[in-house]
């Protein structure tokens, strides 16, 4: 191997990627892009790229301008070019909530309730008020946990579709 003075960028480039099988994940030693962990390499020119953006390139073409380079195995540090594809921002979301990776329910890093909180709402014959103000959520919350909106998976059935006041037990009364 030449001294890394004279490498190309190719040869630096491979040299930072454990190759294995043909079919398994090759993996990217060289420096990462902060927290979200994607390879990151330097090209001769100085730019820095995403090494699994590079490797798409460098094995099978151009990206063309709003295209993805996603990974079919789901391993950012992954560069082998046979579990590289492009697609747009919602093929990527499509493919991550097919895969299961898209956190909903409990796991969302935002969730207010949980699963057995959202069955308690379904079968409580309280005011959707009421229940906002003891689980800490606003009243929005509540209905749409209780119309299966939020939480469809669950087991416990939502309620049926009202008519706006079909539950009001006092008949309206017509004016003259």
């Amino acid at each position: 191997m030449p001294p890394l003075g004279r490498m190309t960028t190719p040869e630096r480039f491979w040299m930072k990627v454990a190759i294995s099988d043909p079919q398994s994940c090759w993996f990217w030693r060289g420096a990462q892009l902060g927290k979200r962990a994607y390879g990151s390499f330097i090209e001769s020119d100085g730019r820095r790229v995403a090494a699994h953006r590079y490797v798409y390139e460098l094995a099978i073409g151009p990206i063309p301008d709003g295209l993805f380079v996603c990974h079919s195995c789901d391993e950012r540090l992954c560069v082998n070019p046979r579990h590289l594809f492009l697609g747009t921002d919602l093929d990527n979301k499509r493919d991550m909530w097919a895969k299961g990776r898209i956190p909903h329910g409990d796991r969302h890093w935002n969730s207010r309730l949980t699963d057995e909180m959202v069955a308690e709402i379904r079968t409580s014959t309280e005011r959707n008020c009421d229940l906002a103000l003891r689980f800490g959520v606003a009243r929005a919350t509540i209905s749409n946990a209780r119309r299966g909106i939020t939480r469809s998976r669950l087991s416990v059935p939502a309620l049926p579709k009202s008519r706006g006041w079909a539950r009001r037990s006092v008949p309206l009364q017509e004016t003259a």
